[in-house]
């Protein structure tokens, strides 16, 4: 997931901290130290004095990510959800969900939560991130959302992907036409090359497979 999509990478320093009532600023903002300093379990003692004081869902979501570097995932799955329902929206909360449950192969939840992020904020690295995970178990939906990128722009990753569904469904049709939209934009690959040809062949259009042929032979 980390080299899906780019992501906040969890950075407290994004937030304002008047978030944070006046009161449990200065815990809040040393357990913010602390955590750069990787002492987690100090951290989380600041940030729960924080709590005692503001309720806010940065607050929450700081002692989850905590509990994330010291492996205590339950908690921060439960503090997370705390964050969350202070603020449904809140896109850190929810990715640190989507890495927890990734952590603990719960790729049920961990799609679940990438289909909020998409939906709240629908980037085009989280489109693909969440077309990556339908494959496995939603075909169909991850070729529509690669299609839906695909429409957005070239990108030969997303073709790649789309070629590879095409051809597992039994569609020769957009398979083929896929490798010829790889082949314009990494004209060198001599494997999207051969899968061509093999295309041309097995549709019994031997001119455009020697054509084809003729046309990498001139480069």
């Amino acid at each position: 997931y980390d080299k899906l999509i780019d992501r906040t990478k969890y950075d407290l320093s994004q937030y304002d901290t008047s978030v944070v009532s006046e009161r449990a600023r200065d815990f809040f903002i040393s357990g913010t130290v602390l955590q750069q300093q990787f002492r987690h379990a100090e951290a989380i003692l600041d940030f729960q004095q924080a709590l005692k004081l503001d309720t806010s869902a940065v607050i929450y979501f700081a002692i989850a990510r905590s509990y994330k570097e010291i492996e205590k995932y339950d908690l921060s799955i439960e503090n997370a959800a705390k964050a969350l329902k202070i603020n449904p929206e809140f896109i850190p909360a929810i990715e640190l969900l989507v890495d927890v449950f990734l952590i603990q192969d719960n790729f049920t939840e961990a799609v679940t939560n990438l289909e909020k992020l998409v939906e709240i904020d629908p980037t085009r690295d989280r489109k693909f991130a969440l077309a990556r995970f339908y494959e496995y178990t939603q075909a169909d939906k991850a070729i529509a959302l690669y299609e839906e990128l695909a429409d957005q722009a070239e990108d030969v990753n997303v073709y790649r992907r789309l070629a590879n569904l095409y051809s597992k469904k039994g569609n020769n049709e957009k398979y083929l036409k896929t490798l010829e939209k790889i082949f314009i934009l990494s004209p060198n690959d001599s494997k999207i090359a051969a899968d061509i040809i093999s295309e041309y062949s097995n549709s019994g259009d031997y001119k455009k497979a020697f054509d084809f042929l003729d046309k990498i032979d001139l480069k």
